[in-house]
Formats: C-alpha cells, structure tokens, sequence
C-alpha cells in the first residue's frame, strides 16, 4: 500500500503525487484519497495552487473533480468547464459555488438532475434573474432551497407562508422570523 501523504506534502510536490492519479500503478487506499481531496480544499489563490487545481480538474476521478469544482478559489474558465462534466456530483458542486459566474448559474438552472438545479436555487449568488423561474417550482425540493437562499426577496418568501408543502411553509415562516428579528 501507498503511503498516506499529508496533504502539505502533496501541494509541494504536486508533480510527483498528480502521476499517481494520472497514471496509477498500485491500489490506493481511502487515506490517498483523503489526503488529496483535503489538499484540494486547501487550495487558494496563490499561482502555485491555481496550477494544482487546473492539472486536478482534469483527473479521470470524479470525486477529485468535485474538490476542484467547490474550492472558492478555482479559476474561472476551469468552472466552466467542469460545469459541462459529463458527472452530475461535480456539476452540483459547480453550481455551488459562490463564484460561479452567471453564465454558468444560468446553463446549470435547466440541468436535467434536480440535486444539481437545487444548488442553483441555493446559491447565495445566484442572481435574480436565474432565480426568479425556480419560485413556482413544482418540485418542493427546489422551492426549499429558494426559500433558504438569502438572497430570495422577501415578497417571494411571503408567497411560501402557505406552500402545500409543509416543510417549505414551515421555512418561510422561520425566515420571515429571522428576517424581523433585531
């Protein structure tokens, strides 16, 4: 078995740890696993890292995806990308993300898998415009997470004080009780 590197090491040796996603000649465990998804997570802006999450966004593994597609500093035009990928978890972790550009928000709102539309609705920055179709939802799945986003207007939120589904109505209430607090 491979031995578990921490995910420090990882980012410092990115060229030698990326060969055994790309070309991997041994089993390795969940503990790899975990070290390179943590590694992903910490991620920032620094050129270095910007470089590490290109080459990880194109790693046949999907769940490796996913940490690239949910890191908020992962560059923009790999977003887009990844917004197109052919698995559904690393759309959905696309769509929520808060840096998501518009564009992006806008193509994923009509995706075919509810989970992925849901962080859509979710996201705080989604605007108004990619928002709005989501309010008559017949899905009350969808209309949980418009009612959650704060950045759903308040008017919209009165709309849900009645929803047929109860959880939906029993959200908007506990907003409209937050919203009035001081």
């Amino acid at each position: 078995m491979f031995p578990t590197p921490t995910p420090t090491a990882i980012l410092e040796n990115w060229q030698i740890h990326k060969e055994l996603w790309l070309h991997p000649t041994k089993e390795l465990g969940d503990d790899v696993m975990t070290a390179f998804c943590t590694a992903l997570d910490q991620c920032t802006d620094l050129p270095a890292h910007q470089s590490i999450l290109q080459d990880a966004s194109r790693i046949p593994l999907w769940e490796l995806r996913v940490h690239v597609a949910r890191n908020h500093h992962t560059p923009i035009d790999v977003l887009e990308r990844l917004s197109k990928d052919q698995n559904p978890y690393v759309r959905k972790a696309v769509a929520g993300n808060i840096h998501a550009p518009i564009t992006v928000l806008s193509q994923l709102s009509i995706d075919e898998q509810i989970f992925v539309r849901f962080d859509v609705a979710a996201n705080p920055n989604t605007p108004l415009s990619v928002l709005a179709p989501f309010f008559d939802d017949e899905s009350a799945y969808i209309r949980r997470a418009v009612v959650w986003n704060r950045a759903t207007p308040d008017e919209v939120i009165m709309r849900y004080l009645s929803d047929r589904d109860e959880i939906v109505a029993k959200m908007a209430r506990y907003r409209c009780l937050i919203s009035n607090s001081p």
